[in-house]
């Protein structure tokens, strides 16, 4: 390769350097790198031109992809409350399928529901296994008590997937029954859920709690709170029961004047078994001055063939500390 390709091929690379082009043909620096001999006017003008060509925008190339992504576009872009806004929306709606829009699913089986059972919120075939009683369940033993539904097979296989996974949505159709009951209580019930002194709590009464007052006249109240720790309740009888849960709880504050008449309370818990649980938060509600309607509950386990909680619980009441044994005892 001749002397003074190779000096220019040399040169070439330095110039994008910022200095001027005089200094980088001639300058110090470049002093081994500049074309010399008879051609070197020749050669640095044609390194100069290589330069200008180099530096010169190309169609397509990067400074025109550059300057199309950093230049503000010429599409208006539609504004609320302008014109070409409100036809952005129908042209977005046109592009979704049609389902997305007017089809609901089950929140249990994700099932797809018919308009009649959208009102309901679950399919056909989850209200028969759940076999839910359209007006839900009441009794008066071991206190006024109203429940969606009997804790047994389908209803208690949801109920403690819910207490792992808790959802919102698959509760709500669950509390229709007890949200029924709620719209015809006069005045402004409260709601109190059950708290747990574990660390990682039961989700289910407070779920319910806000399940039921969504939409409706009833308040949360957090009036509640446990002072010690108790056992687990599953294997145990009644009595050890009673005894287990018997001043659990403390009240947080007593009603002001003419709150306990205007705002009565609803103990609010997933089950109800014998009571325990619920009589011994009543005993301590109704200790600080507040009146208690009942307990609200998912699910109310079913009775014993043969056996009856009258006998056994209205002794059992009255043997709670600071419960009054007429408390509880209507329509026994």
């Amino acid at each position: 390769m001749p002397a003074a390709g190779l000096s220019r091929s040399r040169t070439l690379p330095r110039c994008l350097s910022p200095e001027p082009l005089p200094q980088r043909l001639t300058g110090p620096g470049n002093a081994g790198h500049s074309p010399t001999g008879p051609d070197a006017p020749a050669l640095a003008a044609t390194d100069a031109a290589d330069v200008r060509t180099a530096a010169r925008p190309r169609p397509g190339g990067v400074q025109r992809t550059f300057e199309a992504m950093t230049s503000p576009s010429t599409r208006p872009i539609p504004q609320p409350g302008a014109a070409g806004a409100g036809a952005l929306k129908p042209w977005l709606l046109r592009q979704l399928p049609l389902g997305w829009l007017l089809q609901l699913n089950c929140p249990l089986c994700r099932r797809s529901l018919s308009p009649a059972q959208a009102g309901e919120g679950l399919c056909e075939p989850c209200r028969q296994r759940l076999a839910l009683p359209p007006q839900g369940l009441q009794g008066a033993v071991p206190l006024p008590w109203w429940s969606s539904g009997a804790y047994a097979d389908q209803l208690r296989r949801t109920l403690l997937s819910l207490r792992r996974q808790p959802r919102l949505d698959a509760l709500r159709p669950l509390s229709q029954p007890l949200r029924a009951m709620l719209s015809g209580l006069p005045g402004q019930p409260w709601l109190v859920p059950i708290p747990s002194w574990k660390l990682r709590a039961n989700p289910l009464p407070e779920l319910l709690v806000a399940s039921l007052c969504q939409g409706g006249n009833a308040k949360r109240a957090a009036l509640l709170e446990r002072t010690r720790p108790v056992l687990g309740q599953h294997h145990l009888r009644r009595q050890l029961r009673l005894s287990n849960q018997a001043d659990s709880f403390r009240c947080l504050r007593p009603p002001l004047p003419g709150e306990a008449r205007l705002h009565p309370l609803l103990i609010v818990d997933d089950i109800l078994t014998t009571g325990a649980t619920a009589c011994s938060a009543a005993a301590c509600l109704e200790a600080a001055g507040w009146r208690v309607m009942g307990v609200l509950c998912l699910g109310r386990t079913p009775l014993p063939a043969g056996r009856d909680l009258r006998s056994t619980n209205r002794s059992a009441r009255a043997a709670l500390p600071g419960r009054d044994s007429s408390v509880g005892r209507a329509g026994d």
